[in-house]
């Protein structure tokens, strides 16, 4: 009997082993992004490199890094909440040491974004000098905090204060960035609009797809209060009257244009666009707006809410609320009286996922981490919409 028992838990230790060693891939990416500024977000809704489930992503981005206009060096645009220096709290490193929480996570440093504006990233590239420059400057940050690559957010050539010139030299930029990233083994990626127009005039996609490893597309957003009427934030598919774009005609457009589909991740909101309704009685798709609605407890933002703020909003008030689904894109929209809130929720996240490996596309990126429901107030998963993002995709 003993005998029996040593050869049972002998293979049942080997299976473990075994089990443990041959750890599928993750087959598609899932790319988390990661808000800097949540650290400074009040009581709950407060967020730290920490608080990340390093294990449901492929690949994480830390938002962001700016560009000194005098040096054309990349630099922290936050030093006190990204260094250690004086004190400091260090988000770069504590960020980059999620991959103590999974060996194969890949941590990427953001560079860019809306707030840094396109006129600056528009001089910096409009000469070799400037590029080399950037360049270096990048490289050095990257290597000293240990980041395995970058994710490029010049928002957006060609567009807010930038050239004409933008789309010739962004190509240059990045073919630059290529030749001396692939001499330090570090990732290179892109983050690029939804709209045609946008793209059309400040990206060659050629350039893209040889020098970029992959392309985050932020496709969301694509309707808000700005529109004077209620509209569905990022549905997968819905052809709006006006000919708004929906998320498969932008992941479409890059493929037509010649961006291999496996280079293609799209983009998912962890937020919701909200809307101030001008009459309860008109509610639906469509429906008038007299401007956004009111901003969430942590995030503070008229026209925009976590995902988090909207679990709580739901759990505090749960008769209040009026929750619908458009059939077509299972994109879930909800109403309170005269507040219309359009969002991703995990049903339509599911449809994302098919959609994403029916048609050969990279994966999915996040955006961003810091607002889904990471605290899971409603008793379930915590990141409900990244768990679920990655456990469709990835098993």
């Amino acid at each position: 009997m003993k005998v029996l028992f040593s050869l049972l838990f002998g293979l049942i230790l080997c299976l473990s082993i075994e089990g443990k060693a041959t750890k599928r891939a993750a087959s598609y990416n899932v790319v988390c992004y990661f808000s800097s500024w949540a650290g400074y977000r009040n009581g709950l809704g407060a967020f730290t490199p920490e608080d990340t489930d390093a294990t449901i992503c492929t690949h994480a981005v830390y938002a962001f890094a700016g560009l000194d206009e005098q040096t054309a060096h990349v630099k922290p645009l936050d030093p006190w909440n990204d260094l250690t220096d004086g004190g400091g709290k260090g988000f770069y490193n504590r960020f980059v040491a999620l991959k103590n929480d999974n060996s194969d996570l890949k941590v990427l440093l953001g560079v860019g974004g809306w707030n840094e504006g396109s006129a600056k990233y528009s001089v910096m590239a409009s000469s070799k000098t400037g590029r080399s420059r950037f360049i270096t400057s990048v490289i050095e940050l990257l290597k000293e905090h240990s980041f395995d690559g970058m994710d490029l957010a010049w928002l957006y050539p060609g567009n807010r204060g930038g050239s004409a010139l933008d789309k010739k030299n962004y190509a240059l930029l990045i073919a630059e960035l290529r030749e001396e990233f692939d001499k330090e083994s570090l990732i290179l990626t892109g983050t690029l609009p939804a709209l045609y127009e946008i793209v059309h005039l400040g990206y060659d996609i050629d350039a893209v797809a040889k020098n970029l490893d992959f392309v985050n597309v932020l496709s969301y957003d694509l309707h808000g209060y700005w529109d004077q009427q209620t509209g569905l934030a990022a549905p997968l598919y819905y052809h709006d009257k006006r000919g708004i774009p929906d998320v498969n005609d932008t992941m479409t457009m890059y493929a037509n244009l010649g961006l291999p589909k496996n280079k293609i991740v799209m983009g998912i909101p962890a937020s919701a666009q909200t809307f101030a309704l001008r009459s309860p009685e008109d509610a639906g798709i469509g429906a008038d707006v007299s401007g956004p609605g009111e901003g969430g407890s942590y995030t503070q933002q008229p026209g925009y809410l976590g995902y988090n703020e909207i679990m709580e909003s739901f759990s505090a008030s749960p008769s209040d609320w009026t929750k619908n689904r458009d059939d077509t894109s299972q994109a879930p929209y909800a109403v309170n009286y005269l507040d219309w809130i359009s969002y991703d929720d995990e049903v339509s996240i599911k449809k994302k996922a098919d959609y994403i490996k029916d048609n050969g596309y990279a994966g999915g990126m996040i955006f961003t981490i810091d607002v889904d429901d990471f605290r899971g107030v409603n008793g379930g998963d915590t990141f409900p919409l990244v768990r679920t993002l990655y456990t469709e995709l990835n098993g």
